[in-house]
């Protein structure tokens, strides 16, 4: 049997050897810290950031009864190996791990109010407890001088997407993805529920073995009151992967919808970039699409076909080319900028006037080129897209209709 059946996807040629190291083998930087300084201001740190975080909880009025746990970040040192700050013994839950780019990490933790002298007595041990061993370390000193700093945990201590993606202002609706604690879903549900937030089916939610993911829309100021009221969310991710909600549920509402996301979008200028689809033709009367589609950017390569698109594939591929995923920018409140243009120059032709020869796609590509750049030759640049292929062919060799467009791009 032949190890690759597929010409086109054979990367064997690119492979290369090399012996495996393993990143276990690597020796971790020693850290050094002055402990009469490190030790008084992590102290300070903790009770300053307990102290905080047990006076904002009972602020929270919307949970009536909210567990009785402080949520806290703790900043590591540089050199400190991968996080796991949690303890079974101290029953402190290990949150959202935020790495930067000079590899700091930054850790939620979560410890009850019960064991909240714990943690103190061992920074007080480590602070003022006797030297011990060959190199005269403080007790706990391998736990303690990983530490940086320890702080007050906040919305941003769990985010672990893109921070341009978080919403600034409290009030700003989107659907977000909560990493939830398995043991605390059902609270997070019945409070997102209580306080307004719209939770999405349970045949969205995902799954994993300390986790499971629910997805949820409603105001940052919301997803602060769920973290801090139910301590039951690991992590904050945006969520991009549910468009059933725009799909199943607003039949009817569509056109308001659009409204507000057209209000809120700077339409591309006449002489911007623009990308040519090649395919069915595009229907340029969808109000996604007027804004951003010239007269007479929409053509066909044999007048007779018309221009219109027969089977909604190029206007479609329009819409993606256009605007994207839309699930995010229809629920947020963000302007949106559109920097680029559309244009359609129709290649396949309608059922009536029989399919296209396979010999002739090189040809009709080129013509179909030609022809953008005539009926708009101030375009700066353009960019085609040209999703249809080639049926029976697998892709290993050149053909008539690659080597066309091959000279087409040159």
């Amino acid at each position: 049997m032949k190890r690759y059946t597929l010409q086109h996807l054979d990367m064997s040629k690119l492979a290369r050897s090399r012996p495996y190291k393993s990143k276990s083998m690597a020796r971790t930087e020693r850290i050094e810290r002055i402990r009469d300084v490190h030790g008084p201001l992590l102290i300070e740190d903790y009770e300053c950031a307990f102290n905080h975080a047990v006076n904002r909880r009972e602020q929270i009025a919307e949970v009536p009864d909210p567990l009785q746990e402080v949520v806290l970040e703790i900043e590591l040192s540089r050199k400190a190996k991968p996080a796991r700050l949690d303890r079974s013994k101290e029953k402190s839950r290990q949150g959202a791990v935020r790495v930067s780019s000079e590899g700091v990490q930054r850790v939620v933790l979560i410890v009850p109010d019960s064991k909240r002298d714990v943690l103190g007595k061992i920074l007080e041990e480590y602070t003022n407890g006797e030297l011990k061993g060959k190199r005269k370390k403080p007790p706990y000193a391998s736990r303690i001088e990983e530490i940086e700093r320890i702080r007050i945990g906040t919305l941003e201590s769990f985010w672990r997407d893109d921070p341009k993606r978080l919403p600034k202002e409290r009030d700003t609706k989107i659907w977000w993805a909560l990493w939830c604690f398995r043991d605390r879903v059902d609270s997070v549900i019945d409070t997102a529920r209580r306080i307004g937030c719209r939770v999405q089916e349970e045949d969205t939610y995902l799954y994993f073995p300390d986790t499971q993911v629910i997805p949820v829309y409603g105001s940052r100021l919301a997803i602060e009151i769920l973290i801090f009221g139910t301590v039951g969310i690991a992590e904050l991710r945006r969520a991009t992967d549910t468009p059933t909600f725009f799909t199943d549920q607003i039949r009817g509402d569509e056109g308001s919808w659009m409204g507000d996301y057209l209000e809120r979008t700077d339409w591309p200028a006449g002489n911007s970039p623009a990308v040519c689809i090649l395919d069915s033709g595009v229907n340029r009367g969808h109000p996604l699409l007027t804004p951003a589609i010239k007269r007479g950017s929409v053509d066909s390569v044999n007048k007779a076909w018309g221009s219109d698109d027969h089977l909604g594939h190029g206007t479609a591929l329009a819409g993606i080319a256009m605007h994207g995923d839309l699930t995010a920018p229809l629920v947020d409140l963000e302007r949106r900028r559109i920097s680029h243009r559309v244009e359609s120059v129709k290649i396949l032709p309608p059922a009536s006037f029989g399919a296209n020869h396979p010999s002739a796609y090189g040809p009709i590509s080129q013509a179909a080129v030609s022809l953008a750049e005539i009926n708009d030759p101030t375009v700066p640049f353009r960019v085609y897209c040209h999703a249809i292929s080639n049926r029976d062919r697998t892709g290993s060799e050149a053909s008539a209709w690659s080597a066309a467009i091959d000279q087409a791009s040159a």
